[in-house]
């Protein structure tokens, strides 16, 4: 499991590395969320639509936001949704590659 934290923390964007802090951080917060929610998730279909932009990019983000995709993971384990549920970006940053914002 270590290895997919490392390839996820590698997909992340800087701002949402920072949040963390370190890649250690994130393993460890991501692998106890991971004991709490299980492996059981829902995944919504992309949305780029402007009302999805507008409510989810952060300030400052970076991304192309013509080719910027908001995707929600639902983990029905978890009965509160806001605490079952991540929102992520995913874009191609300015040198193009592509990255994940973590938006909640």
């Amino acid at each position: 499991m270590a290895a997919e934290f490392a390839e996820a923390w590698a997909l992340l964007a800087p701002a949402s590395q920072a949040f963390w802090g370190t890649e250690a951080a994130f393993a460890a917060e991501r692998a106890a969320f991971s004991a709490e929610s299980g492996s059981a998730y829902r995944l919504s279909p992309p949305d780029r639509s402007a009302a999805a932009l507008h409510q989810w990019l952060p300030i400052g983000f970076d991304g192309d936001t013509a080719r910027t995709s908001v995707l929600t993971v639902v983990y029905p384990r978890i009965e509160d949704l806001a605490a079952g549920s991540n929102v992520f970006i995913v874009a191609p940053d300015r040198s193009g590659t592509w990255r994940i914002w973590v938006a909640r």
